[in-house]
């Protein structure tokens, strides 16, 4: 799957480059795809409440790189860019479904993060937290089998948990992969559906913020963050005025 999709990709982009050469050669019809374009964004806004800007429709193949290959993704982004409504949009569009969102704070631990001890009637049973919903497919340990295919679990926020919890955190999932059996703490060992994927965001050191950067070796267990950045408003892509 991941060959076959690598093949097709490279065979889009060799489409848009020919595509560009002959918008460039006729001025006209460049107007047209314009217009064109300005609809389907219309549309896009309409039906799904956000638009693919080419650079948002960039991350999302990004973030399809990283689904077949099972690994957690990390988008690393200022306060404004759009990340979590990125997130949401790329989850709906991946699997039909929203994004299991964690709700932790800075030091909440993996385990409270998979599932808590709770009670369902008189019964006391564990509780699935959303990363647990979006590995398993199960909202309590009385779910004898999956209620969906599993789902995209959203960390927000994650570099301001503590160092030592990004680790342990990070760790974990990193071995967790769709289609395969994993042991969870707490909740012991689980069949991962297909549809789960992991993505943390961030927000990068900069000059305006002190922010801890992100440690290197919690990066590495990621493989290479996806910067998410303010709309482009250039000439050859006018996203911020288009939008």
């Amino acid at each position: 799957d991941k060959t076959l999709y690598q093949r097709l990709k490279a065979d889009i982009k060799d489409r848009r480059a020919e595509r560009d050469k002959i918008l460039a050669e006729y001025p006209k019809l460049a107007a047209r795809v314009s217009y064109d374009r300005l609809a389907t964004y219309n549309e896009e806004l309409t039906d799904e409440s956000f638009v693919w800007f080419p650079s948002r429709r960039e991350i999302l193949e990004q973030i399809e790189d990283s689904a077949l290959s099972g690994r957690p993704v990390l988008l690393l982004g200022e306060s404004g860019t759009g990340k979590t409504s990125l997130v949401t949009a790329a989850a709906k569009k991946l699997t039909g479904n929203l994004p299991f969102k964690n709700q932790g704070g800075p030091s909440t631990r993996l385990q409270d993060s998979l599932a808590t001890k709770g009670l369902k009637g008189d019964e006391s049973c564990l509780i699935y937290q959303p990363l647990g919903q979006a590995i398993t497919g199960k909202e309590t340990s009385f779910d004898e089998k999956p209620l969906h295919e599993g789902g995209v679990a959203f960390d927000d926020e994650f570099n301001n948990r503590q160092k030592d919890i990004q680790m342990e955190l990070v760790k974990s999932i990193s071995n967790i992969r769709p289609g395969k059996k994993a042991r969870l703490p707490l909740i012991g060992e689980v069949e991962v559906q297909p549809n789960y994927l992991f993505v943390a965001a961030g927000n990068p050191p900069s000059d305006r913020y002190d922010r801890e950067p992100t440690d290197p070796a919690v990066e590495r267990e990621f493989g290479t963050p996806i910067t998410v950045d303010y709309p482009e408003q250039s000439l050859s892509n006018p996203e911020l005025f288009e939008g």
